[in-house]
């Protein structure tokens, strides 16, 4: 039996809810690692949680680098239907849409790896003061290029920083941490009095992918979310489901005190949307598995996708020697390798090509595979997840 608590309301679990076969699991930059995974709900608080990989905090502080290859390199986020953005880009757009910033206000960005979301909302607005905190050193040459030093940290924040901040952001930071409690108190005491904490997560109930994701210790629900900022001294202002899809964006503003005596609302509807994810991820592999045989004789095959989805395929895959390559409409990633293939964009998709697994979001993969117009008249078997 496999022991653990909850990390937002501290309640003991029962057994996962799901586990990856073997000893194997993917992290959030498409790497193999050789350990299981195992994710666990909290009926208390609605809570979806994966017990931490081991040496986590050394993962996070030497290994783990994120779009690094250059200081433009970005991630696309597609929306059901067909439409893309780079994720800083809206990043961007939608803190301004959503935040009226105080002139010269200090800025934190918690987390922050090279701060690209930052670094675009003080060129768009000059007067915003950055602050800059990560636990790698990895990034200091991209806050070098816009960040004053006395205003960056890394490991712990500096303790002037105390009570003086009027923003803090965490995208797609929070999902990572293994004691969310002690992060939020943290940033708590961070902001001054009325301060506003803005947070970008994954929803993993329109992001499939954020189920299995080794390295994603937290999968938030709104009930979760709720719970760990109330209760850690934070009045929730808005929790969008919709404006960056697979994603929640957070709103919330500091008060007095945390509210330790929450009123756990009920979380039987969403045990059922957990169950549907544990049942979709267990029938992943069985599906690739019965494609790959039913089509083993129909020549060259494709993965379109280089990210989790298609590491994921490429992972369950018996014979890799039949893949030509990975497709991906993002340019920052073809001329890359991936699994020794290379990445290629739709149009230089090897003529030969006749099986191709589609490697995306299952909600959106079907729209965005027709709405790429150079593989209409293509003759291909497709494996949707």
């Amino acid at each position: 039996m496999i022991e653990q608590v909850c990390n937002v309301c501290g309640d003991s679990l029962a057994d996962p809810v799901f586990s990856t076969v073997g000893e194997k699991s993917i992290t959030s930059l498409c790497e193999l690692v050789p350990t299981a995974s195992h994710v666990f709900f909290c009926r208390r608080c609605g809570h979806v949680l994966t017990s931490p990989m081991k040496n986590i905090e050394a993962y996070y502080s030497e290994d783990y680098q994120i779009l690094i290859d250059s200081e433009e390199e970005d991630q696309l986020v597609s929306f059901p239907d067909g439409s893309k953005i780079f994720r800083f880009e809206l990043q961007v757009d939608t803190i301004f849409d959503k935040m009226d910033i105080p002139l010269n206000a200090k800025v934190l960005d918690y987390g922050c790896a090279k701060s690209t979301t930052l670094r675009k909302m003080c060129e768009r607005r000059t007067d915003l003061k950055p602050y800059l905190f990560d636990v790698s050193e990895n990034y200091l040459p991209f806050w070098d290029k816009f960040a004053d030093s006395e205003n960056w940290a890394v490991f712990d924040p500096k303790p002037d920083w105390k009570g003086n901040l009027d923003v803090v952001t965490s995208f797609f930071s929070l999902e990572h941490v293994s004691e969310p409690v002690a992060m939020m108190k943290q940033v708590h005491a961070l902001l001054k009095d009325q301060g506003f904490f803005y947070c970008i997560v994954p929803n993993t109930f329109t992001n499939t992918a954020d189920f299995v994701v080794a390295d994603h210790v937290n999968h938030f629900s709104v009930l979760s979310i709720h719970a760990l900022l109330v209760r850690t001294g934070f009045e929730v202002l808005e929790i969008d489901q919709d404006v960056h899809y697979g994603a929640f964006v957070i709103m919330a503003k500091k008060v007095d005190s945390a509210n330790l005596d929450y009123d756990f609302p009920s979380s039987e509807s969403l045990a059922s949307a957990v169950n549907e994810l544990s049942e979709f991820w267990s029938g992943i592999s069985r599906k690739i598995e019965e494609f790959e045989q039913q089509n083993d004789l129909e020549g060259a095959v494709a993965i379109y996708g280089s990210g989790f989805y298609g590491t994921y395929i490429a992972s369950c895959l018996t014979d890799m020697e039949k893949v030509v390559a990975f497709v991906d409409q993002n340019p920052f990633r073809q001329g890359l390798k991936l699994f020794g293939k290379d990445i290629v964009s739709p149009e230089k998709l090897p003529v030969e090509t006749r099986v191709m697994y589609v490697g995306l979001n299952p909600t959106i993969a079907r729209e965005s595979i027709r709405s790429v117009g150079c593989l209409a008249d293509r003759n291909i078997s497709y494996c949707y997840l």
